[in-house]
């Protein structure tokens, strides 16, 4: 990417209604798009189509930012604990006490009646005109436009200038751990579970029917069947324009509200869809279906999805007797879904794969590439296969092995002293098969056979040869004591078998045949 994050490590990006930034891995904020408002943290609030670096020789010098979030024309981020947010200001966004926009970074109020005073901040989150952070103690603080009670619930209030807690309802007694600020709603994950508040005008709520009314006090998202969140705990959650996905816990992404455009993943009512929908599940959403989910973004019309796959199984894997054990390896699968693999899992079988029992020293380390396993019974077949391991679960098993069988060694016997014997006349032994038989044919229907003595055996002292026409019977053997012989008077056109075998005073060598359609 140019401009900017120009040679640059990009460790974080947000995006907004018309503008996106950047976080890089040495702090350094960047941002691009329309810059209405002063959106883009770099004074002139002029619009960029390359990334232009946040002004920071003002209050955020110094700072260490963390956490970047982009809302409607302002941007927020995280930096050493505290909020900082910069561009229009109109509903009270940048939290600094005032409605005036601020085309460079300024801190939001943590001091006096603000919610962050005292506060280590942790996360923050950017919404179309409102912003809530999250401190490291679970306090939950919001501010800017109330219009639809997304800041306070309850009140009348249009505009929230300073950082205030957002505690009511079924937020009451719980803790949150996560927020996202969407556009005239907030929801937050409070002790595993969904709670929003805000427009319900696309039931964005999902706790009841949709209503042009606001819900004025936070409110758990249904999880009774057949809600998708049913029998779940979530982890994250985001909100968009008119709709808001969870992820849970076990991988899961749930959606509800708008879902005009397809953000669903599903064909949803004109109204909104008021119950969570699982995008991953049964029936779940084309390539989702049965996603392990990571995270998910919500924007104005779309949701992104973030995906982990199983590791595919190890390849390779093989298995060598010793005696009372076996070495298993095995060659680390090429795909590991998109996560590291913390370990292997081994299994065994004595009876061909039926049933499986888990092999001593499994899981293994996620460097091994192979496990000796031992105390395995001596003369009993074995086979073995193996899985790799991520964090998001165990891949498929391998093929088995081969069997093997653990072996004991032969016992060594003491040496014996023999008597010297008389040499004795060397044995002899049957001849080998005879080496290189050829048929070649020559003029007038007559056979050229050639071969080359055995290799192994006593050497022979004569050869013997027969011959067949097509599916009759081989004539009897003749001898000979040449490695050639021409044969005569065939008829031509008809195809002869040949064989030839050795013979000596210890019997005959196997026979070698070759066969040849007569010219």
């Amino acid at each position: 990417m140019g401009g900017a994050l120009a040679g640059k490590q990009v460790v974080q990006v947000a995006t907004g209604a018309e503008h996106a930034c950047a976080l890089t891995k040495d702090g350094l904020v960047a941002c691009w798009g329309k810059g209405s408002g002063g959106a883009l943290g770099n004074q002139p609030s002029a619009s960029s189509n390359v990334p232009v670096a946040v002004f920071a020789a003002g209050v955020l010098a110094g700072q260490t930012i963390t956490q970047i979030s982009a809302g409607g024309d302002f941007t927020c981020a995280v930096a050493s604990g505290a909020v900082f947010c910069w561009g229009a200001n109109a509903g009270g966004q940048l939290g600094d006490g005032t409605t005036t926009s601020r085309p460079i970074p300024v801190k939001a109020v943590a001091s006096g009646a603000s919610a962050l005073a005292g506060k280590t901040v942790t996360e923050v989150s950017a919404g179309l005109d409102h912003a809530c952070a999250l401190s490291s103690d679970a306090t939950l603080a919001c501010w800017g436009s109330n219009v639809t009670q997304q800041v306070i619930p309850s009140t009348t209030v249009k505009q929230v200038l300073i950082p205030t807690v957002a505690d009511q309802g079924d937020l009451a007694g719980r803790r949150v751990t996560q927020v996202s600020a969407g556009a005239q709603i907030t929801c937050a994950v409070a002790s595993g579970s969904v709670v929003c508040w805000g427009l319900n005008q696309s039931g964005q709520m999902a706790n009841g029917p949709v209503s042009t009314t606001p819900q004025a006090v936070p409110s758990l998202v249904t999880t009774k069947a057949p809600s998708a969140l049913a029998g779940k705990t979530v982890a994250t959650v985001s909100s968009g324009l008119g709709h808001v996905c969870a992820v849970t816990t076990d991988g899961a992404i749930a959606c509800w509200g708008w879902g005009n455009t397809g953000q669903l993943g599903t064909v949803a009512p004109a109204a909104g869809l008021t119950v969570p929908f699982s995008v991953t599940g049964n029936p779940g959403s084309g390539v989702m279906r049965g996603a392990i989910a990571r995270g998910v973004a919500t924007g104005f019309y779309f949701t992104v999805g973030l995906t982990s796959s199983l590791p595919d199984g190890p390849t390779s894997v093989a298995a060598k007797a010793g005696s009372a054990q076996a070495t298993v390896s095995w060659v680390a699968p090429a795909s590991t879904g998109g996560s590291p693999i913390t370990s292997f899992v081994v299994q065994q079988s004595t009876d061909a794969g039926s049933t499986w029992t888990a092999t001593a020293g499994s899981p293994t380390a996620a460097t091994a590439t192979s496990l000796v396993v031992a105390g395995l019974p001596n003369g009993v077949n074995v086979t073995f296969r193996a899985a790799a391991v991520t964090a998001v679960g165990q891949g498929p098993f391998s093929t088995a092995t081969s069997v093997v069988r653990p072996e004991a060694p032969p016992a060594t016997a003491s040496p014996t002293l023999t008597p010297t014997a008389t040499p004795s006349a060397p044995a002899i032994s049957k001849p080998g098969a005879v080496q290189a038989l050829a048929a070649r044919n020559a003029p007038s229907r007559v056979v050229v056979l050639s071969w080359r003595p055995p290799v192994t055996g006593t050497a022979p002292s004569s050869y013997q040869v027969r011959r067949k026409q097509g599916g009759d019977r081989f004539s009897a053997w003749t001898t000979v004591t040449a490695t050639t012989l021409t044969i005569r008077k065939l008829r031509k056109g008809k195809r002869y078998s040949f064989a030839v075998r050795a013979a000596n005073a210890a019997g005959f060598g196997p026979g070698v045949v070759v066969r040849r359609t007569i010219r």
